[in-house]
């Protein structure tokens, strides 16, 4: 596909890609010797979702050991620790499944997920909310709330006990 290019033209460049003949057959493993040769320019996990603010002086540790970091920053392993990016997992609410970074409402607005008996910590977290007019949404995963998770236990989310809760704090992703 060529940006610019005329729709049919990045149509028919599609279709030979997928078309289950030897063109097609060469075409995909021409792009796939491109992707593997050059991963190195194309594959920046590490690199765009590895960073974390951790030795912010606002940021207080929890005493985990930082994941071991790719020296490429190629690889990427998710971590619920304090200053890392919000890890991803699929829940479901109100029945439909959704990711964790989806239940970020709003711009500048922080997250709570506590563990499916973690109600005290929603609650806590709305009386700040209320008390300091910042916004928090706040979510007992597994619990009584329409916030699930289809894998149980609330693992999925960087909690590891029913009540242990991950916090996110608004940094625009």
């Amino acid at each position: 596909m060529v940006q610019g290019a005329h729709p049919d033209w990045n149509r028919a460049q599609m279709t030979a890609l997928f078309s289950d003949t030897p063109d097609g057959e060469t075409r995909r493993a021409v792009l796939r010797e491109y992707f593997d040769t050059n991963r190195i320019t194309t594959a920046h996990l590490g690199l765009e979702m590895g960073y974390d603010y951790a030795d912010a002086g606002s940021v207080t540790s929890d005493g985990t050991p930082r994941p071991p970091q790719d020296p490429l920053g190629l690889e990427y392993e998710q971590t619920a620790r304090p200053g890392s990016r919000l890890p991803h997992a699929w829940l479901t609410e109100d029945g439909t499944r959704t990711g964790t970074h989806r239940l970020h409402r709003a711009p500048g607005s922080f997250l709570l997920l506590a563990g499916a008996e973690g109600t005290a910590w929603v609650e806590a977290a709305r009386l700040l909310a209320r008390r300091y007019g910042v916004r928090i949404d706040a979510y007992a995963v597994g619990g009584e709330g329409a916030v699930a998770d289809p894998k149980a236990g609330g693992g999925s989310c960087g909690a590891t006990t029913s009540t242990a809760r991950s916090w996110s704090a608004p940094t625009g992703s």
